[in-house]
């Protein structure tokens, strides 16, 4: 158990499988474990047969807060936002995991495509969890989908606060830019997150080289290529 703890945390799925069948093996009762396994299955986009385990006749009948919940978010991956959402409307103030509930809700209906809905119950999970960062992030997303971007961009400057995103910053060079005037300037921009994001924002760039000396891009090297021919004055690392 304790290794495929480890092997989740460096998104190392498969192996994260093996340690729990292996586990499971020995305690084939034990619905922590199966739950567990169910949620790997699910990050591997395996939806069906992560379902299958937490539908199966010898651990439904043995419904917990936290079947419920495992099995409503896997609902809500494949799509079937109805159900998700019946399950998660049936968790009371009496169940462990129900402060959690309006989150898994709102992301429910941040699925769904209801925003004002999915912003609704972001609020309230925050409400009960003023500081919990993928909340933010969360509600953010919700913001920005529904065109409220004043509010959303504000809301996922909470992203800087994540473990991986403050260990990327910690090791760069200068001060974070926050709209000084950079006349003279280098800018560095890093690809924080996916490079989903470097095609969306490059065409921002050709605006900062009007207004700094020089503009760098730090890329992973499957991207380098891409944005060294399609350079529109800035440098690439």
């Amino acid at each position: 158990l304790n290794l495929a703890d480890l092997y989740f945390e460096k998104a190392d799925f498969d192996n994260a499988v093996t340690c729990l069948n292996k586990a499971i093996a020995r305690d084939n009762e034990n619905t922590s474990l199966l739950i567990k396994l169910s949620l790997v299955l699910q990050k591997q986009g395996r939806l069906e047969e992560a379902k299958s385990i937490l539908t199966d006749s010898s651990v439904s009948t043995n419904t917990t807060t936290s079947i419920s919940t495992a099995l409503a978010n896997i609902l809500r991956d494949i799509g079937d936002f109805e159900d998700s959402i019946e399950i998660l409307h049936k968790l009371g103030p009496e169940d462990p995991g129900y402060a959690t509930k309006h989150a898994n809700l709102g992301l429910v209906y941040q699925h769904q495509g209801e925003l004002i809905k999915a912003e609704r119950f972001f609020r309230k999970a925050l409400e009960k969890n003023p500081d919990d960062i993928p909340l933010h992030i969360n509600l953010a997303h919700t913001l920005l989908s529904g065109a409220k971007y004043k509010e959303g961009w504000k809301e996922l400057q909470w992203r800087l606060g994540q473990p991986k995103t403050l260990e990327i910053l910690t090791d760069l060079p200068g001060e974070q830019w926050k709209g000084s005037d950079l006349t003279g300037k280098s800018v560095l921009a890093v690809c924080e997150q996916g490079p989903g994001d470097w095609f969306q924002f490059v065409r921002f760039l050709p605006l900062l080289i009007e207004k700094a000396a020089e503009v760098v891009l730090s890329v992973p090297p499957s991207l380098r290529q891409i944005f060294d021919e399609c350079s529109a004055g800035w440098k690439v690392v």
